[in-house]
């Protein structure tokens, strides 16, 4: 697999595709390490995988599903450019966020939290959270935590810039 993210001495960039999952008025989220801060579930793309096609791949692979899972990747809702500093590095992100379904008797759907699983084995910390909290929550990229509580009709590009991410 060929993750498309390179680095250089201004930085690193890296292609990412993101699932807004919701539950009601509740939003899924997932952190890992040291949990300082939340993430939409996803990850980086591969080279000649469409986005749509990332989103399900991750969201089976971190949250240890069968592969006949029926996960959708529905419509496109931002595309993010987010540039932040994370541990001394300059980074530069593109990010696709897609709404995306699990069905309704799926573990991801049924708990309030649940732990999943990164490529290298490392653990993820899934977890509920209501959207209305979500001012609260060190939720990365921060525009998302006001940007969740009404989601668009229609794409919408964002150029975010955060100076001082993990």
């Amino acid at each position: 697999m060929t993750m498309i993210q390179f680095d250089n001495e201004a930085g690193k960039f890296v292609y990412r595709a993101a699932a807004v999952i919701t539950r009601g008025d509740e939003v899924l989220l997932h952190t890992f390490g040291d949990g300082a801060f939340w993430v939409m579930p996803g990850g980086r793309m591969e080279m000649n995988e469409p986005g749509r096609e990332c989103v399900r791949r991750e969201i089976i692979e971190e949250m240890d599903l069968d592969p006949a899972t029926d996960v959708r990747a529905g419509r496109l809702i931002w595309i993010i450019e987010n540039l932040y500093d994370q541990r001394g590095v300059r980074h530069h992100e593109c990010g696709l966020y897609f709404a995306a379904t699990l069905p309704a008797d799926s573990l991801p759907m049924c708990k309030d939290s649940f732990i999943g699983h990164e490529w290298d084995d490392s653990e993820l910390l899934f977890q509920w959270f209501p959207v209305a909290q979500l001012p609260q929550v060190n939720l990365l990229p921060s525009f998302l935590r006001t940007g969740l509580q009404q989601i668009p009709a229609h794409t919408e590009y964002i150029l975010h810039v955060d100076g001082g991410q993990p």
